[in-house]
């Protein structure tokens, strides 16, 4: 029996080499999870940074345009907030880190989306720390993160105001000759000869900067006999419109009224309200202009200067109005137009007469509805690409 015992090794002590390996290598793969774990959060932190910084920068871009030294600095401001310490923000985002694009390719003359990345690494001297790393020799690990983020076109948004104004076309001012409409400077809807030379043209970003008479107080200037181009809200189809001054005045004041209700958007039916209105209108609209009265419109940049907001699209005189088809004009009495597009005006003054005038601008809808509004005047910032895309 002795010589078959000693034909087999002595395995004695074995299995507590192999426990102490296995320990050791489950102990090893516990402490790469944690590591790898931390990492993974930390990314995602860097994301939430990175995301906010870029569209920071791209709801900037409509208010600031090309003034790149200012775009920077928010974007910076907004990633910032969103790091640590230890993360070295001087060194987690730089200016090279920020760029600026038209349709994904580089463009500081006219961007309309912002990249940003935040980055940790050996090379900045914020690499994130490893607990368990360092016992390998890895003491640190390089972590990035990238977002883009552009403005996109949107037909439709909440709050508008109740004015709803003609989209930009031409006429033939000599279409009746031998009538009171024959070259008289006035856009005629009682004359079928000139309605039938419109032309629609349509506002666009050359657009931006041009005055119009939003509301007119002159008599004279009413499209049509007791037309001055005010709405009541909601619209027609989309709910049941509130009429009277007293509504037309709240709606222009704020988004309490019933321009709360439902965003309006191109297709909209909305209710004309007959009528001058003149002293509703002049309070509400100076109401909006004494909450921000050093705002003023710079036709040198074409964009809101002087606001007391940081950001002057944030200003209440900055307003969503719709636009109607020149074509199919308001008659008198108290019937609907069809909203052709929605648009942005800077308030810029209300006359002695009553005559809002506003400046055609860019801006952020309030609350719109999902749709494609690649030839849409209204904006609205959002990631297009993040590092999980990339």
């Amino acid at each position: 029996m002795t010589r078959i015992r000693h034909f087999f090794p002595d395995q004695r002590g074995i299995a507590t080499v192999i426990v102490g390996l296995s320990m050791a290598a489950l102990m090893g793969l516990t402490a790469l999870a944690v590591d790898l774990g931390r990492a993974y959060l930390k990314r995602s932190a860097l994301q939430t940074a990175a995301d906010a910084g870029a569209l920071a920068g791209a709801n900037s871009l409509l208010s600031e345009g090309n003034d790149i030294a200012k775009l920077r600095a928010i974007v910076t401001r907004y990633a910032v907030r969103n790091l640590r310490d230890a993360d070295v923000p001087a060194a987690a985002i730089k200016d090279a880190d920020i760029i600026f694009l038209r349709d994904g390719v580089p463009d500081e003359t006219a961007p309309n989306q912002v990249e940003v990345t935040v980055t940790l690494s050996t090379g900045r001297d914020n690499a994130f720390p490893l607990y368990f790393g360092k016992v390998v020799g890895v003491p640190t690990m390089d972590i990035a993160a990238v977002s883009r983020a552009g403005i996109v076109g949107i037909c439709s948004s909440k709050c508008a105001k109740p004015f709803i104004v003609p989209t930009r076309f031409t006429w033939d001012d000599e279409a009746a000759p031998g009538t009171k409409y024959y070259q008289n400077g006035t856009f005629d809807v009682e004359s079928l000869r000139e309605l039938a030379t419109v032309e629609v043209l349509g506002y666009s970003q050359d657009d931006v900067g041009t005055r119009i008479v939003i509301k007119p107080g002159d008599p004279k200037l009413a499209i049509a006999p007791g037309q001055y181009n005010l709405i009541d809200l909601p619209p027609v189809n989309k709910g049941d419109p509130i009429t009277g001054a007293a509504m037309v005045k709240e709606n222009i004041e704020g988004c309490t009224g019933s321009n709360s209700e439902a965003a309006m958007e191109p297709g909209d039916e909305v209710l004309i309200e007959p009528g001058n209105s003149a002293g509703p209108v002049k309070a509400g609209a100076n109401t909006l202009i004494n909450m921000d009265p050093y705002a003023r419109w710079d036709a040198s940049t074409n964009a809101v200067e002087g606001s007391t907001y940081p950001d002057p699209l944030d200003s209440p005189r900055v307003i969503i109005i719709a636009f109607y088809d020149p074509r199919e004009p308001p008659s008198g009495g108290r019937n609907t137009l069809i909203v052709h597009q929605l648009g942005a005006f800077f308030v810029e003054d209300v006359d002695s007469a009553g005559n809002v005038s506003a400046r055609f601008m860019n801006t952020v809808a309030v609350d719109p509805e999902p749709a494609d509004g690649t030839d849409c005047l209204l904006r609205m910032s959002r990631i297009l690409l993040d590092s999980g895309r990339m």
